[in-house]
């Protein structure tokens, strides 16, 4: 298992019923301004881009985890 699956777990299992987690996810950066993206936007495009299917797993924890919260 690569260190990014098991780091998406790690942000899976954080965010997993926790909404103030959530709200700090939902406003996290990846990159320096002006160029950063969203967090959630990172972790869906490796949802919907990594042709490994170990952190395609990871990044779908993390979605579900964080709609599970919110909704």
């Amino acid at each position: 298992v690569s260190l990014k699956s098991q780091a998406l777990r790690c942000i899976g299992d954080l965010v997993h019923g926790h909404s103030r987690n959530c709200e700090i996810l939902s406003r996290k950066m990846m990159g320096d301004e002006p160029d950063g993206e969203p967090a959630l936007q990172s972790i869906l495009n490796v949802l919907l881009q990594t042709p490994e299917l170990a952190e395609c797993i990871a990044a779908e924890y993390v979605i579900k985890c964080f709609c599970e919260v919110i909704s």
